[in-house]
Order: C-alpha cells, then structure tokens, then sequence
C-alpha cells in the first residue's frame, strides 16, 4: 500500500507543501549520552536529502519536501533553543493564527534537535469533544518509561504506569500531585542520558490530565537539559505558563506574522507550480492577510493544485475562512469521506482501529492520503493534514451521523474509558441509565490512574445521561463530580456544583456530604465553619459523617485561635469515629486530639501512640495531618527537641514520598522548615518552604500559603533583607485578611517585630508584637514573645516586660528553647535595673544552654547580652571576647543586622588607643594599694569606693602597662626606676 513520507522515521510530511530550512553550523553541540559533559563535540552542520541524512558544508538542515519561506528569523531563534540545550531548561513557545505556519516550524525544531543527538519527545494534540485522559502525556512518556523505571521511587513508577494504563488501579485513590512529581522525575532521569526536547504542537487542545502534569514538571527540572517546544493558536494564555515555570532569559516566545508578497509568490509557485500575475498577487496576499495556508487554499480553489493561471485571469477569492474550508472539504472524493469522518471523531485514529470501523479502510486511507487530505505519522496515527480540516469534517455530519458514528466506534473498542466517551457523544439528547452506568465506571477509574480532571468531566457526562425519574441517581452523580473536581484542584467548579445542588433543597445526610465537600473548596473561614455546622445539623445518626463534621469544626475553631473549644470538637469527633468503626477516621480523629491536648501543654500520649498504630495499617483521612507529624510537632513545641523532631519529620517525608501521598508533605516540609530555621540550617529551610509553597499552590490550598508567608518573612528578616522580608510579611498580611485567618497577620507582623529589633528600633518592635503577649497557644507565639520582651526592656517598660516573662516561664518551664530564652530576657532586665554582674550570669547561662540544645542564633543573641553586661562592669577585654564569639555565629549563619549590633557592640567594648600611658590619680592609688598587697575589698574600703570600681581601675592599668596580672604588675613596678607617683 502506498504512503507518503510521513510514514518513514526523520521525512515528516508537510500539509501546505512548505519547504524548512534550518541553520544548524552556530553553536550545535551533539551529546553523546555515553560520554562525560567534558567529552562532548561541536556537531557538524547536517541537512536531509531524499530521506537520508547528509553532512553538508553550508550548515543547512533540509527535509525533503520542505522549505522556509520567510521565516529566516525565527528559524535561528529555533536554532538557539536546540543549540543551547547544554545550558540548561529552555523553552519556545511559537504562537500565531490558524494556517500561518506554527507546525512547520515546530517540524524543523523537532528534525533539529533529533539531529543534534537530543531526545525527543512528541506530541500532536487533535481537537476533542472529550478528550482522552492523559493521552498526551502517553505519547510523550510511555515508551521512555522503561527506560528510566530504575530511576523512579516505586510510587513514581506506580503512578506513570497507572496513569498511562500500563497497569491496573491501585487499590487507594492516588494522590493528585504524585503523578506530576513522577513526571518530573522521568525527564530529569531522561535528560541524565542525554538532553532532552519535549515537543507539543496544538497545546491549546491538550487534555486537561496532560496539561496538569506537564504544568508541574517543566517548574521543577531544575537545572536539567530539557527544552520546551510548543505551537499555540491565538492569544489564549499558554498552557505551561513556561515564562514563569523556568524563569527570565531561558523563555522565548516567536509570535508569526504574515509573509510577504514575495515570500507568497514563492511559496505558491513552489507548491503548485503556478505563476500569478503581481495584481492578482496584491489580491490574493491582501485577502489572506499574508497567511500562507490561506494563499495556497485560495489559489488551490481555482488551480486545482496543477493548472497554470493566464497572464490576464483574475483570482476569485472566497468570502470568508469557513467558506474556503468547507469548499476545500466538498471538493475531496466522496468515497473517502466515511474514513475523514472517523479519523474526525476519533482522538487517536491507528490503522487498526479504522480497520475496525470502516470497511476497506486500507485502500481508502491511500486515497486520502493522495488527496492531501490526511497523513501517517510516525506514531501511527492517522491526522488531517491540517487541523481545520478535522474541524470541518465533523462539523459537516448531520446529528444522526455523528451518533452513529460514535456508537460504531464504541462497539470496536475495547478500552473502558474510551468506550464510554463514545457511548456519550453517541447519545447527545437520549438519557440513558446503562450509558451513566457506563460512565460511571471510566470516570472511577480516570481518578483511579490519577486524572480527577477527566474523571470529572466523564462524571458530568454521566449526570446529563440520567434518566429525570432518577433524581436519586443524580444527586449522587453530581456529588461525585463535585469530589472529582475537588481533586483535580477545581475549587470554583466544586463550589458551584455543590451550591446548584444545595440550591435545589438537597436534605439529610446528601446534604452533609455536600457541604463537607463545601468545606472543601471554601477559603474564607467563617464561611468554613458555616458549612461545618450546617454538616452537623444534616448529618443524622450518620457516625461517619458526624465525626468528619465535628472534625472540620474543630478544625475552624483552631484557624480562630480558639483552641479550647477546638479540642472539645475534636474529643466529641473522637466518640463519634470509635462508633463508626473506621480505622482511617479514627485515626484521624484521635490525631486531632491530642494535637489540641498538646497546644494546651497537656499532651494525650497514649492517644497519639494508638493513632500512631492505627496509620500504620489503615493510614488517615484524605488531606489531614499524620499522627507521626503530631508526635513531631510537640517535641518540637512542648519540649524544645530539635533532633527528635527532625528525626520524625524526616522518616514521615520519606513515607509520604514512598506512599506517593506528595499532597500532605506540605505540612511535614513546613515543620522542617521552621525547625531547621532554628537549627541556624537556612539554606536548607528556605528549600523546605519553596517546596512546602509550591505543594500548596498545586493543590490550591490557600489556608496552607496563608501559614508559609510569615516563614518565609521571619527568615528573610534573620537574613537581614530588610526589603524582602517586609514584601513578603505584607503578602502574609494580605492574605491572611483575605481568607480571614486570625493567624495570618499576627504572625507576619512578629516576622517585621523581629526585623525591627534586629535593626535596633525596640517601639516599632513592640507596636508589631503587641499581638504575641495575647497568644500562647502556638509555636509562632512562643517564639515571638521573648522578643516581645526585649522590645518592652528596650522601651523601659519594665514591670510590663517582667509579667509577661513570668508567665512565659510557667507555661514553658521545661522547654530546652524556651527556658534559655527567659534567661536571656532576665538578664536584659537586670541590665536595665543596673545589675550587671547578676546578668552576666543569666545571660552566660542562656548562652551555654542554647549551645548545647543546638540553637547558634539565639546563643549568639545572649552572648551579645553577656558581652554588654561586662563592658557596664569595665571589664572590656572580657566582654569583646564574648561579642567576637557572637560575632563569629553570626557571620555564619548570614545573619547581616546581628552582625552589625556585633560590630556596634564591639566598638563600645573594645580598649580605645592612649596617646600616652600615663595613670590618672585614681589609678596610681589603686595601683599602689594593690601592690602592696591588699586585695581588691580592702583597696576599694580603703578608697571608699566599691570593689567593682577597683576592677575597672585595674582593668584599664594593666592596659596601659601592657601587663595581665598583679604579679606583673608588682614586676613592672620593682623593675622600674620611676616610682607610682612618678607615673
């Protein structure tokens, strides 16, 4: 059977017959993936000739049957995406109007990099009423997933193998953003071989499954060699967002316009041998607008592709686009319309499938092909040669057709989900239960492979085909849809749906189902806890369904800070889920109850050891927080154990990552975050809190983004960027006010108090840690109020400043940050009351404490306290000694402010250089009593002065002598000549 080119590897077919040409001779690296990064070669130019490849001393890449016109420019642009490949992540996006040209440049870029010795992977999206879930990313992944499988984590592997049908549903509904992160992983693996070119073409019609994931991926490969190539029709936002996803100078964006009269004449006459008079010409571009599909369909109208215009013709040229297409789609052989329509109404067209569906498919197929009509490419698919053209294929067939159609196609196939979609379109009017039933099951197993997205739309399907005496039936459909939705992160969808349902009087336990998803897909918390309660009015006897409300509510109440009324929600929540006898929601529940037990300092360990051993089998409720997590969080919070807690936190993000549960990490990398910020780790923090931000912005949980924004605030302040810091502390306050989360901007405004007392400016500390005194129940607070205490000592408001410490001491009197940090904060009250030896003592203590439990930043602070105290009591050697050790911390951690209150410290502290080295009167008296031997209580009551005064006498002798002691102090003044009152 005949073929055109397409269906050989490397000789693609051009649909307009234009003719590509690639500069490839400009900084082209060919990557041998067995070769090391330091063995890699300039590629010589290469070029195509009659299907082979040839080297070619011009350095022009040349596909049989093709050639640029025009589009010189953008041609070198390409050049670049694939000659840098070797850099780093790069992405093209080429974006323009139908017919002028987007495929054929993205053909040559996809023939170039194969020529540069890259990867490359492919594909071609057709439009689709519904399109298949994950199709897209099938094609790009599916036959590089064995390949790499090594590579993956189990989970990962599990999920793309699922995902694209490989293998059979896991019994648990995978977690959403597992697969995107598993994408990921397979093109950074890939690109570890050699550099890798993901190419999409027509992404405006990629599958919602497909766009999600890819959308993940190309913001996380790092520094990967991966390159990005998609085609987008219009000025619709791009898909991939791949402007932000990898950043300014990697991203490009070739916009085409139209050719010019020239360009057009070559074109034209290259393609159909027909020379055009230049009027007719002028015509024919003004009427195409310079769009070279458009130029050649219009003179195909009246040439029929081989006949030659006279001198004098005319060009008639058709009235519209539509009117072209339709006239170009009439004028095929009617015999082969039958195929058209299923290559139409098909997503994925093979030769076997045709076969299956229409008779004589084979020879048909020649004949379309001949016709220009439709092409074999080198996946095996069969594609119109240009996207308008499938368009107005199936546009053309009347309703009764399409029907049959689908339903002809729904009788060959044999995949579930693909069966279904076609049973819908085949029945566009009709209700049908067996066809919803149908639907059902694809759209349960869509979510299964991890596409909620399609799932949902299947669903939907499944709603419209419900029979109206069914009302029950549809009620659970559209709750169904809801979750889907939920899933894939389509939190307006959800909430709409859910509100239509609630709208039409949905009663009883449905109706608490329905507001639990509300809940779901709710960002402002008072409205949250309204559809908690609302839940628990509806939910009946329902122990499941009351345990989960009573959940949600305690849940709202600790989002308002009410943490009382929280843990007596969670307990009742408790009693509910031991009735219900379901081991994952009570594992849940007895989680919840004692984290609300341990904000009170009341930790329920036996509690938290069942749940423990209950999520080690039957593991918790969707998006909710493991019991491991709660056992971390209060030895991090009740106790001060920054090793425990990181030894827990660890092992939970492992298991997570292992059980593909990516969605619920975010909290782990959360608490990692804040704990390596007080391990003085802050690179690796600032790591934890990128991914804990990109986690949540992927499922769309807003609440979670709310609690990152003042972390990543606090340790911009600890960096001293004063600038970024109160950016971002600002974007914690906006949005915390925006979802109306309590937390949000108090905490955010203790991440701007820390900033102010870094930056030395204790009233504006305090007016932004007001809030702190009143909040005693959360981690943030328990860190924020001994900084609240400094700014109070620094504004002299010291009876203020000593309630509140002897508070903070009683509620965290064993906690190995906490009690230090009251040391400090005594110490700086003794300061201020003029009792400088007894806040040495504090402060030093404080110092060795925080030493020893593993927090630098903090030692350095009450090192600069102790360092203070001893410059006050003269002893100025000692205390720049102190300030050099704090000093040195914090130049490395980069704390830039608490380096320069070190160096500001220091300047007080350190001995300023005499002129000359003369005693004062007072000095040569002390200087005498001491070497006569009194000790320093006998000298100061033989001065009538105090013994601290004698030190600093002392203290400032031996500088100017140059001596350490009383004994060299006695030697220099025996070996002298001068006599003490000569000096």
């Amino acid at each position: 059977m005949r073929r055109n080119s397409a269906a050989h590897p490397g000789k693609p077919h051009n649909p307009l017959g234009v003719v590509v040409k690639l500069v490839l001779s400009m900084a082209k690296w060919h990557l041998d993936p067995q070769q090391p990064a330091s063995g890699r070669r300039p590629l010589a130019a290469v070029s195509w000739k009659g299907g082979h490849r040839v080297e070619d001393n011009r350095g022009v890449l040349v596909v049989k049957g093709l050639e640029a016109v025009g589009r010189e420019d953008e041609l070198v642009r390409l050049r670049q995406l694939v000659g840098s490949l070797p850099e780093g992540p790069r992405g093209t996006l080429i974006r323009g109007d139908v017919g002028i040209g987007k495929t054929v440049l993205w053909r040559a870029a996809v023939e170039a990099a194969k020529a540069a010795g890259a990867r490359v992977l492919t594909t071609r999206c057709a439009e689709a009423e519904i399109p298949l879930a994950f199709g897209g990313l099938a094609d790009l992944v599916e036959d590089t997933l064995a390949e790499v499988a090594d590579d993956l984590a189990q989970p990962q592997r599990d999920a793309l193998a699922v995902a694209l049908g490989l293998e059979a549903p896991r019994e648990t509904s995978p977690d959403p953003i597992a697969l995107p992160r598993a994408a990921a992983a397979c093109l950074r693996a890939l690109a570890r071989r050699a550099p890798v070119v993901l190419c999409v073409d027509d992404i405006q019609w990629l599958d919602a499954s497909s766009r999600r994931v890819l959308a993940f991926a190309v913001k996380r490969l790092g520094d990967a060699p991966v390159a990005v190539l998609v085609t987008q029709r219009g000025e619709g936002r791009d898909p991939l967002d791949l402007s932000q996803a990898l950043g300014e100078g990697v991203f490009d964006e070739i916009r085409l316009g139209p050719l010019s009269v020239g360009a057009l004449s070559h074109l034209v006459r290259s393609r159909l041998g027909v020379r055009i008079p230049r009027p007719t010409l002028a015509r024919l571009h003004e009427a195409s607008g310079g769009n070279p599909m458009f130029a050649l369909e219009f003179a195909r109208a009246v040439c029929g592709g081989d006949a030659r215009l006279a001198g004098g013709d005319v060009l008639p040229l058709p009235a519209s686009l539509e009117e072209l297409v339709l006239e170009r789609v009439a004028g095929l052989p009617t015999e082969i319309r039958p195929l058209l329509a299923a290559v139409a109404a098909v997503e994925r067209p093979t030769l076997a499938l045709l076969a299956k569906t229409i008779d004589g498919a084979d020879s048909l197929l020649d004949e379309a092909i001949a016709a220009d009509a439709v092409m074999l490419g080198d996946d095996g698919l069969v594609r119109f040669t240009h996207p308008l053209l499938a368009s107005a294929v199936y546009a053309g067939l009347r309703p009764a057709q399409r029907c049959a159609l689908h339903a002809r196609v729904a009788e060959v196939l044999e995949d579930l989900e693909e069966r279904a979609r076609h049973l819908a379109l085949a029945s566009p009017r009709e209700p049908s239960a067996d066809v919803a039933s149908l639907l059902d099951e694809a759209a349960a197993r869509a979510q299964a492979r991890g596409a909620p997205d399609a799932a949902a739309e299947l669903a939907q399907q499944a709603v419209r085909l419900t029979p109206t005496a069914e009302a029950s039936e549809r009620q659970e459909r559209a709750l169904t849809v809801a979750n889907y939705l939920t899933d894939a992160g389509q939190t307006v969808e959800a909430a709409a749906c859910v509100d239509d349902l609630l709208s039409e009087g949905l009663t009883g336990e449905r109706r608490a189902r329905a507001l639990l998803i509300r809940f779901h897909n709710e960002h402002d918390v008072e409205a949250r806890g309204r559809a908690a309660e609302e839940a628990l009015e509806h939910a009946g006897d329902d122990a499941g369904l009351r345990a989960r409300g009573l959940l949600f509510a305690s849940l709202c109440e600790l989002n308002r800070e009410h943490v009382a009324a929280s843990e007596a929600l969670a307990r009742q929540a408790l009693a509910e889920a031991e009735r219900a006898e379901d081991p994952a929601l009570l594992a849940t529940a007895l989680a919840a109850v004692a984290a609300r037990a341990g904000l009170t300092g009341s930790p329920e360990a036996a509690l938290l050891e069942r749940a423990i051993d209950l999520a080690d089998v039957h593991g918790t409720l969707p998006r909710t927080t493991s019991p491991r997590v709660v056992l971390a969080e209060q030895r991090l919070e009740l106790s001060g154990d920054l090793a425990g807690a990181r030894q827990l936190l660890e092992l939970e993000l492992d298991a997570l990552r292992d059980r593909g549960r990516e969605r619920e990490r975010q909290r782990v990398l959360t608490n990692l975050a804040e704990l390596e910020s007080l391990a003085g780790n802050w690179d690796r923090a600032q790591r934890y809190l990128q991914e804990a931000g990109e986690l949540a912005a992927d499922a769309g949980d807003r609440f979670w983004e709310v609690q990152l924004w003042p972390r990543k605030a606090r340790l911009e302040a600890l960096r001293g960027n004063v600038q970024e810091a109160r950016r971002l502390a600002d974007l914690g306050v906006a949005h915390g006010e925006a979802v109306r989360h309590p937390a949000g901007a108090p905490a955010s405004r203790w991440a701007l108090g820390l900033l102010a007392l870094s930056l030395g400016e204790p009233e504006r500390a305090w007016g932004l840690l007001t809030d702190a005194a009143d909040r005693w129940d959360f981690q943030w607070a328990i860190l924020a109020i001994p900084d609240a205490v400094e700014a109070l000592v620094g504004l002299g408001r010291l009876e203020d400043a000593e309630g509140i410490l002897a508070r903070f001491k009683a509620r965290w009197s064993e906690h190995r940050w906490a009690m230090p940090a009251a040391r400090r904060c005594r110490a700086l009250l003794l300061m201020a009351r003029g009792e400088a030896e007894t806040a040495l003592e504090a402060a030093e203590e404080a110092a060795d404490a925080f030493e020893a439990a593993g927090f630098p930043l903090d030692q350095g602070r009450a090192l600069l306290v102790a360092g203070e105290a001893l410059r006050r009591e003269g002893e100025r050697r000692r205390a720049a000694e102190k300030l050099e050790v704090a000093r040195a911390i914090f130049a490395e951690l980069g704390a830039a402010l608490w380096v320069d209150r070190a160096d500001s410290e220091l300047r007080r502290a350190r001995p300023r250089p005499r002129s000359d080295r003369a005693l004062t009167d007072a000095e040569r008296r002390v200087a005498a009593l001491v070497t006569s031997g009194k000790t320093n209580r006998e000298a100061a009551a033989r001065l009538f002065t105090t013994v601290s005064t004698v030190e600093a006498h002392l203290t400032r002798i031996y500088r100017k002598l140059g001596v350490r002691s009383r004994t060299e102090l006695a030697r220099h003044v025996s070996d002298s000549a001068l006599s003490l009152a000569d000096w």
